[in-house]
């Protein structure tokens, strides 16, 4: 039966999985303040919440030295889990109301 890590391993694992999907997928490197930076705009309330997946996680809208990173954050370890592509990140975004109503106005025609 596989032992079940550690929150300390945890946040370890998921640290080093953040910094690998960041410069994967948005090309940059990013320290270890940034992300710290950016957990910290999260639980303030800075970013925006795009989607809940649990209770513990979502996925977050982060504006961050001129760029806009999806990312999924945990609560638990208080750390961005992951950083999703900025094609996966929109297709989390729910469609505003103007959205829906445009839509609706071209299915009219």
């Amino acid at each position: 039966m596989p032992r079940k890590k550690t929150l300390r391993g945890r946040s370890v694992a998921q640290r080093t999985h953040a910094f690998r999907r960041a410069a994967e997928r948005y090309n940059t490197w990013l320290s270890g303040e940034d992300l710290i930076h950016m957990a910290t705009l999260i639980a303030n309330h800075k970013a925006r919440c795009v989607e809940r997946q649990s209770g513990t996680r979502g996925v977050y809208a982060v504006e961050y030295e001129g760029t806009r990173y999806y990312v999924v954050y945990d609560k638990t370890t208080q750390q961005i889990a992951t950083f999703l592509s900025p094609e996966q990140g929109q297709a989390h975004e729910l469609p505003t109301l103007l959205d829906v109503v445009d839509g609706l106005e071209k299915e009219k025609r």
